[in-house]
């Protein structure tokens, strides 16, 4: 074997083998929970059906769980971009469904470990990007999203380049930008950008955001 000039890394894959398994499926998205909680996948495609479950993966036993999708039930859909928030939360954006739909709306999903179910809230936006499939996403931190590209239709392919940050409604905060967890704010001084995980967005009328 020629060696290379350049360094390498050497690792080597071990086949895990699971009674229980999310059964055959492409085209699904994935993210790891944080802290070694494992990683959670969701829907995709089967060779027949568009899938719309999720499934937890839990890296100290090697063992799969299925999720429950409590409140909103997602439409099956392949090719969704999908990035962890931190607080077991997940960003889900665009996708495929049956009949060749692309979707242009978003989601925040939030593992509840202890009873095994996944809960799906609408992220509510101005000026959404148009709908997409195969597109990437980022969290950068603090609840700051990060999308690029995608395609539609199998044709037109996109190089844009759109930035959020998923958080609570005006007059609304949460603390570590849980953004499930929204409490309404209080009236009076708010703490300065220094501290975004407990701020308001945007604070209510007859405020200030002077430190406290």
């Amino acid at each position: 074997i020629q060696s290379s000039p350049h360094p390498v890394i050497e690792f080597s894959w071990t086949q895990v083998h699971s009674e229980i398994t999310p059964g055959k499926r492409a085209y699904h998205a994935a993210s790891y929970v944080g802290s070694d909680q494992g990683v959670v996948i969701y829907g995709g495609w089967n060779g027949l059906t568009y899938l719309s479950d999720a499934w937890r993966f839990i890296t100290e036993n090697s063992t799969w769980v299925s999720l429950t999708m409590v409140g909103n039930n997602l439409a099956g859909a392949s090719d969704v971009a999908m990035t962890s928030l931190g607080q077991r939360q997940f960003f889900l954006l665009g996708g495929e469904i049956k009949g060749f739909h692309w979707l242009n709306y978003a989601f925040v999903l939030e593992v509840n470990l202890t009873q095994n179910t996944i809960t799906a809230t609408p992220v509510v936006g101005q000026s959404n990007p148009t709908a997409r499939a195969d597109s990437a996403v980022a969290s950068f931190g603090d609840g700051n999203i990060l999308l690029f590209g995608g395609q539609f239709l199998n044709e037109n392919i996109f190089s844009d380049t759109w930035m959020m940050q998923v958080g609570c409604f005006p007059g609304k905060f949460s603390i570590s930008f849980n953004v499930t967890a929204c409490k309404a704010c209080p009236q009076g001084k708010f703490e300065s950008n220094t501290n975004k995980g407990t701020l308001c967005n945007i604070c209510p009328g007859n405020s200030t955001t002077s430190i406290v």
